[in-house]
């Protein structure tokens, strides 16, 4: 009988150690949980922002080389070609970062012409 209550002892100490370890480890879970959301949900958030900035500078570089076309669409020779590229430059310059001055983008394209012929 002595071996039956010991048994029986020990089982409730491991059932209040579980109900114990249940009590406190259920905020904990989900406190993790909720980070993980939190996480995620930042992670979205700043991508989402990303992909906004993305179409809308697509949208801009878009207007920005309509402008282009429509520009050397009316010059009728090669220094109203230039002086059409020059004045659209120093217009959308600051907005678009070629990472090339005037003449280095000018020199280029010009270079592109060459191996065309």
């Amino acid at each position: 009988m002595s071996f039956f209550v010991h048994t029986s002892f020990l089982f409730r100490v491991d059932v209040l150690y579980f109900d114990l370890y249940i009590f406190y480890s259920y905020p904990l879970f989900f406190m993790e949980e909720k980070f993980e959301q939190k996480r995620q949900v930042v992670l979205e958030h700043i991508q989402e922002l990303f992909e906004e900035i993305e179409r809308e500078m697509a949208m801009s570089h878009q207007e920005k080389f309509a402008l282009l076309e429509d520009v050397l669409a009316n010059a009728t020779d090669e220094d109203e070609l230039r002086l059409a590229f020059n004045q659209w430059h120093s217009d959308h310059s600051t907005d678009v970062e070629f990472g090339y001055d005037l003449e280095e983008l000018w020199e280029h394209a010009m270079i592109r012409m060459e191996e065309y012929a």
